[in-house]
């Protein structure tokens, strides 16, 4: 039998949960009321900073294509590209076709590969083509390799900063390898047909008796396909703790690796993009319920979380 005091004390929470909700939408109305009937900036700009990120999307989501530059030039320029990536598709491609000159050229400095490989299908082929140019002569080749694929797919975030070694090497030998490289993102074991073998933690490396062989640190993992959806992999793979990254096949061999953070994130993405698409007009709704995208907390948590114990 339910405790009627356990129970009149959860109805407390969930009432008080709908107030907190009520009130966030409530101050976001107003705030768009007062952009709507300011003549300056100054006077909601403390007001948009104070904002989070998702409460900013919310805000620039309800306000007309022609007033949303005001609230852009408000916000931190370090997380205009998280901003343009968590606004519906349409959105954002309108909004980086409305920025000024100045702000593109910042946008392109502070771009980062993740980000730009998410939002390439939006962005103005001259500003994708000089993020390109800014790039040395391999990294280059990779992000043009990696535009091939849509951005639902696996290829399109694929790494190809990983480690092969062969099965019968010593520790010392790939510790050796690593020290040698720039930047290793994963460590795989491979045949001498470039067959996947098994995963090797970086830590593991360097934690374990150099003389032995590597074979004993080499653990099974799945690898996906190149050309998979990432949506498919969160239903189909199995992450394990310490495991940061899964190996991308191409023709059964082994070709590079997609962190498993980036699959997180594009599956947070499509989940917001999707859930602000719930509202009756996506682009000129000046009070749609702002409340609607607040449904998916408990994801963002639960997806938070889940990047956080594999970070």
């Amino acid at each position: 039998m339910t405790d009627p005091v356990e129970t009149k004390v959860d109805e407390i929470k969930v009432d008080e949960k709908s107030v907190d909700e009520n009130k966030v939408g409530e101050n976001l109305e107003n705030l768009v009321s007062l952009i709507l009937h300011s003549e300056v900036a100054e006077e909601y700009q403390d007001s948009v900073k104070s904002l989070t990120i998702f409460q900013q999307v919310q805000l620039i989501e309800s306000l007309p294509a022609e007033e949303r530059l005001s609230v852009w030039h408000c916000i931190d320029p370090t997380s205009w590209w998280a901003l343009i990536g968590y606004l519906q598709e349409e959105s954002s491609r309108n909004l980086v076709r409305s920025l000024p000159q100045e702000d593109r050229v910042e946008l392109q400095k502070l771009a980062v590969s993740n980000d730009v490989l998410a939002l390439a299908d939006i962005l103005p082929k001259s500003m994708l083509d000089a993020i390109v140019l800014d790039q040395d002569e391999k990294a280059a080749l990779e992000f043009q390799q990696a535009l091939t694929y849509s951005d639902e797919q696996v290829g399109r975030f694929a790494r190809r900063n990983i480690l092969r070694v062969r099965k019968g090497i010593s520790i010392a030998s790939v510790i050796d390898r690593l020290k040698r490289k720039d930047f290793i993102s994963a460590v795989f074991m491979v045949d001498s047909d470039r067959t996947l073998l098994g995963y090797i933690p970086i830590a593991s490396i360097f934690n374990n008796n150099e003389n032995d062989l590597v074979d004993t640190l080499a653990r099974p993992i799945q690898s996906v396909e190149h050309d998979a959806y990432i949506s498919d992999i969160m239903t189909t793979c199995q992450f394990e703790e310490s495991m940061d990254y899964l190996p991308v096949v191409e023709n059964g061999k082994l070709q590079a690796a997609i962190s498993i953070s980036v699959i997180l994130q594009e599956v947070r993405l499509s989940y917001t993009n999707n859930t602000v698409g719930e509202a009756p007009a996506p682009d000129e709704d000046l009070f749609g319920s702002i409340s609607v995208a607040m449904r998916g907390r408990g994801l963002w948590l639960c997806i938070n979380l889940a990047t956080a114990f594999l970070a």
